[in-house]
């Protein structure tokens, strides 16, 4: 198991949703949060309790954008 995994799991457990921000500017993000130069933006997620549980991405539920599945970006060497 992953650590990504772990830290969802954890969440769940507590009743915690945990979300990936997708709709952002990965540059103006790490400006905004002053990070340094050699630092990458990996992923901005947000964490609390929802109002509701759902399956799907909001993204996809609202027709915004269609799944994009992990195991066609996995790169294995």
């Amino acid at each position: 198991m992953r650590d990504h995994d772990l830290f969802w799991l954890a969440a769940k457990a507590k009743g915690l949703g945990v979300g990936w921000v997708s709709i952002l500017n990965p540059s103006g993000i790490s400006d905004c949060l002053n990070m340094l130069e050699h630092w990458d933006l990996i992923a901005y997620l947000c964490v609390g309790y929802p109002e509701e549980e759902h399956y799907d991405p909001e993204l996809e539920r609202y027709g915004w954008q269609d799944r994009i599945w992990s195991k066609d970006h996995i790169i294995k060497r």
